[in-house]
């Protein structure tokens, strides 16, 4: 469920920017990145395009944080799945968010159904894996309802070289 910027007050927009900036540890929040979030929730699809230190990743790291917000729900109602190319980026980012406590997951290797299941329970606000991991796994758990609902968003990152 997408929401409009018509259906957010700029008081509500300033409640989930000043508590990202909080969780993230960050002095401003890049007008860059607030716009970026917001057309998100316009429903629009979001392709950004930012130099190298813009700390692109943010924009969907903090995705569910700022859909909790807007809507009033309770903190961890809401999940991102963010499809990297590289494990070891997944990993990275997975450990920094865990250590501002954001629950994340890399989800890199099919064979460990526990992390799988948690993943798809519902019980991390973001969730990384590889499209090979995800697509593997993820068929027939789609449909866990836990899961569904709270599922704002598909992120992918692309690495160039």
């Amino acid at each position: 469920m997408k929401t409009t910027m018509a259906a957010v007050s700029e008081d509500k927009w300033k409640e989930a920017f000043e508590a990202v900036k909080s969780q993230f540890e960050l002095t401003e929040l890049l007008s860059e990145r607030q716009e970026a979030i917001k057309a998100f929730f316009e429903g629009k699809d979001v392709f950004d395009n930012l130099p190298p230190g813009f700390r692109k990743s943010l924009i969907f790291q903090c995705l569910p944080i700022v859909r909790d917000i807007v809507h009033d729900k309770p903190r961890g109602s809401s999940v991102i799945v963010a499809i990297s190319p590289l494990r070891s980026l997944m990993e990275d980012q997975a450990l920094h968010l865990n250590n501002i406590c954001i629950l994340a997951i890399a989800i890199t290797n099919v064979e460990d159904p526990d992390n799988i299941q948690q993943a798809f329970n519902g019980n991390f606000l973001v969730v990384f894996g590889s499209p090979v991991c995800l697509l593997s796994t993820t068929v027939g758990r789609v449909s866990c309802e836990s899961f569904t609902e709270k599922l704002i968003g598909v992120a992918i990152e692309r690495l160039i070289v």
